[in-house]
């Protein structure tokens, strides 16, 4: 290229610089964002990391609230009393299905098929969703959803729970009993 007034070497030299100086600019953009990147992987891994051990403590957790004795208020046992039949029903079911398999999630579809046999779980869905909600907000049961598919657990505070343990705990006492009764025979 030509220029008038300026000496080719200026012309060379003032574009070197600004070569050099654009070069150094994109260097640190790749170096800051090199950076970035990799301070929010290790935020990121360490917040698995934590999800991962609070996953790990709270199904541990569950698998022995579930076995041990359960304290109700008389709050609760009021709430639970105020409750429909079908409602304490529902509660009964998901405490009698969480006994059989303590600390597993149980499908909508599960219960449905416990508590209406003979009739579609389309056809009930929308009932059953409203009855969980409800036991939900007060306490009885945690829900949560993966995908389409709702799963429920009994919680604690579920009156329904401890009275089946109790009625498991007497049956395994009475069938200990009869064994010894038939083994001295």
């Amino acid at each position: 290229m030509w220029w008038p007034f300026r000496k080719k070497e200026d012309v060379i030299a003032s574009l070197k610089k600004s070569l050099e100086l654009s070069f150094l600019n994109v260097k640190k953009d790749f170096e800051s964002l090199k950076t970035d990147h990799h301070t929010k992987i290790s935020i990121i891994l360490d917040r698995l990391d934590r999800l991962e051990r609070v996953k790990l403590e709270t199904a541990t957790n569950q698998e022995s609230s579930i076995t041990n004795n359960i304290d109700i208020s008389d709050s609760t046992l009021k709430i639970f009393d105020s409750l429909t039949d079908k409602q304490k029903t529902l509660c009964r079911v998901v405490a009698a299905l969480n006994l059989e398999s303590p600390g597993k999630w149980i499908s909508l579809k599960t219960v449905s098929e416990d508590l209406h046999p003979n009739s579609s779980y389309n056809k009930v869905r929308s009932n059953l969703s409203e009855y969980t909600s409800l036991l939900e907000e007060l306490g009885f049961i945690k829900k949560r959803k993966k995908g389409r598919q709702s799963y429920i657990m009994s919680t604690n505070l579920n009156p329904c729970l401890k009275e089946l343990q109790q009625i498991n705990k007497l049956a395994r006492s009475s069938k200990k009993k009869q064994d010894k009764k038939s083994k001295q025979s």
